[in-house]
C-alpha cells in the first residue's frame, strides 16, 4: 500500500440523476425498479465520501484516483465471448455446464443454462432480465435484506446505478446438479457497476463460482463498483466462491454480505488470483 497523504480532498465520481433516467429508460425497466434506483441516488447524493479516519476505510486510501477516467461509465465496444481468456471460459465440472453467464465491459456476451437445472426450477439469469421477469423474487430482496444502500456511498451508487449483474434462485428442498458460473471481465478504463443476488429457499443447495477480471494493457485508472448479496434460507447450503484478478489500474469497491437462517450453511470463499 502506498503512503499518501491523508489531508487530500475526498473526490466522488461526477454522475447525475439524469444518468440513473436514462440507464432505466434505455432498458424499459419497471416502476418499482426506477423508483428503487432514483431513491438510491438521492442517498448517495446525501452521503458523504467515505473518512479516511473511519476503521473501515483508514488502510484504504482512494484519493489519488482519477476521477476523470475511472469515474466515467465504461460502455461495450462490441467484443465477444471470446475476448475472455480461455481458462475462464472452461466448464467447471468435465465437458458440463450447470449455467454461464459471461460479461465484456458490462455487455452479455454469453448465456447459457443446462435443461437439468431449468427442469429443477433453478433460475440463473442476468439480473436486468430477472427484475422484468421475475418481480416476486427480485424486488423483495434486491439490497432489502444484506446489502443497503444508506450504508455507505458506495453502496448508494451501486443501487442507484448499477449495469449488469447475476440473479441466482434455487426453489425450496432442491439440489442443484451442476455449479453455475459467472465472469465479469473489462477490458478498457471507466466505472463498472455489477450486482450479484443469489436466493436460496429452505432446504436448496447449489454452488456458484463468480469470477472478476481484467485485460492487460490498461493503464488509465477503471473502478468497479460492486455488491453481492446472498440470502439462504433455513437449511440451505449455498458455496460460493468469489475470485477476482484485476489489473493495478482497477480500484475495486464492494460490498459483500450473506444473510443465512437457521442451519444453512454457507461456505463463502473470496480470493484473488496472483
Amino acid at each position: 500500500m502506498l503512503s499518501r497523504s491523508r489531508t487530500a480532498k475526498l473526490q466522488a465520481p461526477t454522475l447525475s440523476r439524469a444518468a440513473v433516467e436514462s440507464l432505466s429508460q434505455s432498458r424499459n425497466e419497471p416502476a418499482w425498479l426506477v423508483e428503487t434506483r432514483l431513491a438510491a441516488w438521492d442517498h448517495y447524493e446525501s452521503l458523504p465520501m467515505p473518512s479516511l479516519k473511519s476503521e473501515e476505510w483508514r488502510r484504504t486510501d482512494y484519493t489519488k484516483i482519477d476521477w476523470a477516467s475511472a469515474g466515467v461509465i465504461a460502455t461495450a465496444h462490441g467484443l465477444g465471448f471470446e475476448t475472455i481468456p480461455a481458462e475462464n471460459r472452461a466448464p467447471l465440472v468435465g465437458d458440463e455446464q450447470g449455467g454461464l453467464l459471461a460479461f465484456v465491459d458490462g455487455e452479455i456476451v454469453q448465456y447459457e443454462i443446462n435443461s437439468a437445472l431449468k427442469a429443477q426450477g433453478v433460475i440463473f439469469t442476468d439480473l436486468v432480465t430477472a427484475a422484468r421477469e421475475h418481480e416476486g423474487l427480485v424486488r423483495p430482496n434486491l439490497m432489502t435484506r444484506a446489502v443497503l444502500p444508506t450504508e455507505g456511498k458506495f453502496a448508494a451508487l451501486n443501487a442507484a446505478l448499477w449495469t449488469h449483474g447475476v440473479f441466482v434462485y434455487v426453489p425450496r428442498g432442491v439440489s442443484a446438479t451442476l455449479p453455475v458460473h459467472s465472469v465479469f471481465y473489462n477490458t478498457q478504463s471507466g466505472l463498472s457497476l455489477g450486482h450479484v443476488l443469489v436466493v436460496l429457499e429452505q432446504g436448496a443447495q447449489i454452488t456458484y463460482l463468480n469470477e472478476y477480471l481484467s485485460a492487460p494493457g490498461v493503464t488509465a485508472h477503471a473502478a468497479f463498483v460492486g455488491a453481492t448479496e446472498l440470502l439462504v434460507g433455513d437449511n440451505a447450503n449455498l458455496r460460493y466462491v468469489s475470485l477476482q484478478d484485476w489489473g493495478r489500474n482497477v480500484y475495486d469497491f464492494r460490498h459483500e454480505r450473506a444473510r443465512v437462517s437457521r442451519h444453512g450453511p454457507v461456505v463463502f470463499w473470496p480470493g484473488a488470483v496472483a
